[in-house]
């Protein structure tokens, strides 16, 4: 919370495109976490548009996080124009520039419910993702498969994602996979693996002093808790009830 209060301020101390675009982002992430989903997509759909012409592959970043999250139903109503960013692969692509723009067009596409198109698209994404290390990409190469139906490659990714957070030590970034890993773990009917991961996340989440970051595990918890007849599950009900009560989830 202290953060997103002081990004906008230092945002306003630079002249610097690039800065700006980078600021935009960590706001943009901040947004994703503890604040309003749809802001965050306006938040990175602008910032794409600012530096498209001056950095396209952190345009690219950005776009390809703003898709996402419209996909998932987050849409603050800003777009680009079309042609603005390139998705056509060139020679000079790196792995990872080129697994950003299998992404962008896939999930434009799952966007405009073209879904068949869209899984195509995302095959050599899914490919790529796998030779890259970056904790942000992995990330979204398993939100898309997640969102188009590859239940088995987002639990690989997010898994992924999850090996690298712990290993640098990046808490936010274990927590966002642990949040996800719920998902393709509750699906492939893992509960045990389930109820490790949400308890792990719901566990940092109190740690950090971050109660807004309980409302992602505690469902799961409380979900599992009821489909196996615990003795836990009043208790975690009214946990997730004082939880949506305080941030009007």
């Amino acid at each position: 919370i202290r953060a997103r209060a002081l990004a906008r301020p230092g945002r306003q101390l630079t002249g610097d495109a690039l800065l700006r675009a980078d600021i935009d982002r960590l706001r943009g992430r901040i947004e994703v976490n503890v604040g309003s989903a749809a802001d965050a997509h306006g938040i990175f759909m602008q910032a794409a548009r600012a530096v498209a012409g001056l950095d396209p592959v952190r345009a690219l970043e950005m776009a390809v996080a703003a898709t996402l999250m419209s996909s998932y139903g987050a849409d603050s109503g800003t777009s680009l124009p079309a042609g603005l960013l390139p998705v056509a692969v060139e020679a000079g692509d790196t792995t990872r520039t080129r697994c950003l723009k299998h992404l962008l067009t896939a999930m434009t596409l799952a966007g405009n419910g073209e879904w068949g198109d869209a899984v195509t698209a995302l095959r050599p994404a899914l490919v790529m993702g796998g030779e890259v290390e970056d904790l942000d990409l992995l990330g979204n190469v398993g939100n898309a498969a997640l969102n188009l139906g590859d239940d088995e490659a987002s639990r690989r990714f997010y898994a992924r994602m999850l090996t690298g957070a712990r290993v640098r030590g990046a808490g936010m970034l274990a927590m966002y996979a642990l949040h996800r890993l719920a998902f393709p773990q509750l699906l492939a009917g893992q509960w045990t693996a389930l109820r490790s991961s949400a308890g792990e996340a719901l566990t940092l989440a109190r740690s950090v002093g971050q109660p807004a970051l309980t409302a992602a595990p505690l469902p799961a918890l409380t979900l599992l808790a009821a489909l196996q007849g615990a003795a836990d599950y009043e208790n975690l009900l009214a946990d997730l009830e004082e939880v949506a009560a305080a941030h009007s989830l």
